[in-house]
């Protein structure tokens, strides 16, 4: 792993480890964005999005972007000898980060493989809590989701959804909401679902997860738990659109791919999601990775590196 990656990786597990300083770290980020609300809503063209491209990335990329509440969704298309309008398949990817945190490098790293593979990717990056929370996040993404279908299909491509740490339980939430008002419903439905290290059980109450603190150099359940409960909102603990494990049926679902890390204390949520699927009929793979952290497809380890083209090889097979 790079060492600017190993120092992210300790600096969110001492953040995590002590709800007091996850506090602190949260009110700083929603300060942050009340800022950058003021200053975009001053100079609408040129205030920055949320969660803004990298340089890199924007010179191999075509970039545009758009504000929906609470939420910039940023679509990257690779710059190629095609016009940046050309119809391709659309990854919508649902970034981690504790439900807080905008992408980072490695994140974004994702994105460029995604691209250099041919896709358009939306990446929708939300406000912190309690600016954002579950229950106005879910329509963003059905909205998202919707809209992507609707471009994809015009020109018989494909739309795939890949969440990662609370992305990845945001994407299932999404998926399982029931149709507000207006809602487009069905049409909102990828063709395939990825979820890396996904964040299922904001409780992290399975006993499981209890052998597994001292094993995870990452995550750590005192301040995600802290992060769980700004996310929840108003809503009921319970509610799925907070705990997608939660809802009463998971049938209907496009085939889910999930991987996980054996030493990441968000495995058991992975290992029930994956028996809820067997149970209700819905294809899946778990795959675990010995040895690996949270996020580890991230990282420039040759797990890290040969996982994340599997990932990738998956959505485009899909």
């Amino acid at each position: 792993m790079h060492l600017a990656a190993v120092r992210l990786r300790l600096t969110d597990r001492r953040r995590l480890s002590s709800p007091t300083r996850l506090r602190r770290h949260l009110d700083a980020r929603v300060a942050r964005a009340r800022d950058a609300a003021r200053r975009r809503a001053a100079d609408p063209v040129g205030g920055v999005p949320r969660g803004p491209v990298p340089h890199e990335l924007r010179q191999t990329c075509h970039t545009r972007f758009r504000d929906l509440p609470g939420t910039t969704v940023h679509t990257l298309v690779p710059a190629t000898d095609e016009p940046s309008d050309t119809p391709r398949d659309i990854c919508v990817y649902l970034p981690g980060g504790h439900h807080i945190d905008p992408p980072d490098a490695a994140r974004w790293g994702l994105v460029s493989r995604l691209t250099d593979a041919g896709f358009r990717v939306d990446v929708p990056v939300t406000d912190p809590p309690p600016l954002v929370t579950a229950a106005t996040a879910v329509p963003v993404v059905r909205q998202v989701l919707a809209e992507a279908r609707a471009t994809a299909a015009a020109t018989g491509h494909r739309v795939v959804l890949l969440g990662e740490g609370a992305g990845g339980g945001l994407a299932l939430a999404a998926l399982l909401a029931d149709p507000a008002p207006g809602d487009p419903g069905v049409t909102t439905a990828p063709s395939r679902v990825a979820l890396v290290s996904p964040w299922l059980d904001p409780a992290l109450d399975d006993p499981a997860v209890a052998g597994l603190v001292g094993r995870d150099p990452v995550l750590h359940p005192a301040g995600l738990r802290v992060a769980a409960e700004a996310w929840r909102g108003d809503l009921p603990a319970d509610d799925p659109r907070v705990a997608p494990l939660a809802a009463p049926s998971l049938r209907g679902l496009p085939p889910v791919e999930v991987w996980a890390g054996d030493r990441e204390i968000l495995l058991p949520g992975c290992r029930a999601l994956a028996a809820r699927l067997a149970a209700e009929g819905v294809p899946h793979r778990l795959h675990v990775t010995p040895g690996a952290v949270h996020a580890w497809l991230l990282a420039s380890t040759p797990e890290g590196r040969r996982d994340a083209s599997a990932l990738v090889n998956d959505l485009l097979e899909g």
